[in-house]
């Protein structure tokens, strides 16, 4: 459970445009729709040459019985031609009390991961340097990939991706369109599928064990305004052996 947490939030995202934008979403994670894990919040802003914003999960109600997870996040960097680089990335992860932070800062020589505490295994194979400079953060990565569904109102991009340990790709497929209603979004919605690639870092996996991965399912606000390069989420399902697990939108504030 605790890992559907981790993996929903971080599959949260925002985009930004030529104008600055500036945001405040809020959500609310639950198994079946009906059983409350926690709740998250992502606030910061986005524009043609820099990019900002900090966030939160926590566990609570029946979540929280099973594990005490809070994460606590940020990340910023620049922005040249609708693509996004990453310069620096924090995520502090408690639960069970336990607590690990995890660094990502890039310099002349490259992207500098650093963990507290270390991670005892870095995967077979681990990430290499080359992988690791050519990606950025998980959110800076949906990020990048929901700027190119507000441009474009299709469900496409494909994203690199280093989390300080594990190097992956996420890419979109189309899927299907819908209406939104909830937390301040009343409207269409394009409904995208993601796929979740492993590349390095991770335990030996067999083809077997790749083909059982889950695809999420995201939903983008398509009711934002055209050409703006904003589409926000609304919704994130991902299966799980519990049930499908959500993130759902419960405020929406955005400003330009």
């Amino acid at each position: 459970m605790k890992r559907c947490l981790v993996a929903l939030f971080g599959w949260v995202l925002c985009a930004g445009s030529a104008a600055a934008v500036q945001f405040e979403l809020e959500y609310e994670a639950a198994i079946h729709t009906v059983v409350v894990l926690g709740k998250a919040q992502l606030r910061g802003q986005a524009g043609a040459s820099a990019f900002s914003f900090s966030g939160g999960l926590q566990t609570t109600n029946f979540g929280a019985l099973f594990d005490d997870t809070r994460l606590t996040v940020a990340s910023n960097g620049t922005a040249s031609t609708g693509a996004l680089r990453m310069n620096a990335y924090s995520l502090v992860h408690n639960y069970a009390k336990k607590s690990r932070r995890t660094i990502l800062r890039r310099g002349p020589a490259g992207v500098q991961p650093t963990a507290i505490p270390a991670y005892k295994d870095l995967g077979d194979p681990p990430a290499s340097l080359a992988q690791i400079n050519a990606s950025n953060d998980p959110l800076t990565s949906i990020l990048a990939l929901a700027i190119e569904v507000g441009r474009s109102r299709a469900c496409q991009g494909r994203a690199s991706v280093f989390d300080g340990r594990q190097h992956y790709a996420l890419s979109l497929r189309a899927a299907t369109r819908g209406t939104y209603r909830g937390g301040g979004y009343s409207g269409d919605a394009l409904i995208c599928r993601m796929r979740y690639e492993p590349i390095s870092g991770f335990k030996p996996m067999g083809a077997a064990e790749r083909a059982r991965i889950p695809e999420a399912t995201i939903w983008f606000a398509a009711g934002a305004p055209a050409g703006a390069g904003f589409a926000p989420p609304l919704r994130i399902a991902v299966p799980t052996p519990l049930g499908e697990a959500r993130l759902d939108l419960k405020k929406y504030k955005v400003s330009a």
